[in-house]
Order: C-alpha cells, then structure tokens, then sequence
C-alpha cells in the first residue's frame, strides 16, 4: 500500500493538511491566550508533534527520505492520542514564566525532542526491518532502498546531531 506512488502523495498531501491545520490550531491558542502555548504538558506535546512533521519535511525534502511518513504519521498520531488525555485548561502565566525566554527556551527543547523522536523511529525501523530482507519483497510494508541499514544509519545520526544540538 505505501509503495504505491498515488497512495505515498495522497499521505504526503494528508500530512501536509494535518500539519497545516495544527499550525493553525497553535496561532488561534496563541492568540486566544496572549502567550506562547508552550506553558503546560498539553501544549508542549502538540507543539512537539507539530515540530516533529516540520522536521520530517525538512529532511524528507532534502534526503528524499521516503519512508518517513507513515512512521511520522503514526508518532504523531500517537503524540496526539496522549494530548487527548490531558488537560486542556488555557491559563494566564505565572509570573516566573512570564519571560521572552520562555518561548525561545521551550520551543528549541521541543524542536530538539522532535528531531530525537525522529532518531527514534530510524532506530526502531532498522531493529523490526528483518534481517536479510529485500525492500523489493511483496510483503515488505516499508519500501526502502538497496543498503537500508547504512542509509538509516545516516539518517539516524543526522536527526540525532540535530536533537543533541538543539
């Protein structure tokens, strides 16, 4: 189903839209509450989860990693699942929080957790992909290219350099 190039845009077009759409959803909560929604654990996973998808883009764009998709779909909908459970409560800022800092602070960790959740998934990929497997398989639910474990690699080192640097 994912090697099917109309099925992959039609994901990669659903991504986008979703993403857009959280996009929108962190400027309404931004405005509505008069700061940055970086403040509690609700907003700090959406903002990671929409960090996340912008970080996939970046590297699907510039390493034409196809396969990230579904894996970023997945932990993002995940990210979301959790942030369904918690409290969503719009509150003012205590004034310890109350700082420019802030938003620099929290937004670089969360781009930083992003990029190291994306390490994650390489890893968790290279560790289920079984060994001695062909991406050309018929049953192979994850299409990727001749040397997979050396282009995870790669990718897994640059999304880690990437979080341990932010």
């Amino acid at each position: 189903l994912v090697a099917k190039p109309g099925w992959r845009k039609a994901g990669r077009a659903g991504l986008w839209a979703a993403w857009l759409l959280q996009t929108a959803f962190l400027v309404l909560r931004w405005k509505e509450a008069g700061h940055a929604p970086l403040a509690n654990q609700f907003e700090s996973l959406v903002a990671m989860s929409w960090g996340l998808t912008g970080i996939a883009f970046f590297f699907q764009r510039k390493e034409n990693e196809s396969w990230l998709g579904a894996g970023v779909a997945s932990l993002t909908i995940v990210l979301l699942g959790v942030c369904a459970l918690l409290d969503k409560p719009m509150s003012p800022l205590v004034p310890a929080l109350q700082s420019d800092w802030l938003l620099l602070h929290v937004a670089v960790i969360m781009f930083g957790y992003s990029a190291l959740a994306l390490s994650f998934l390489a890893s968790v990929v290279i560790l289920a992909w079984p060994k001695g497997a062909r991406p050309s398989q018929a049953h192979a639910v994850l299409p990727l290219p001749e040397g997979v474990t050396a282009a995870l690699d790669r990718f897994n080192e640059r999304a880690m350099s990437l979080g341990y640097l932010l």
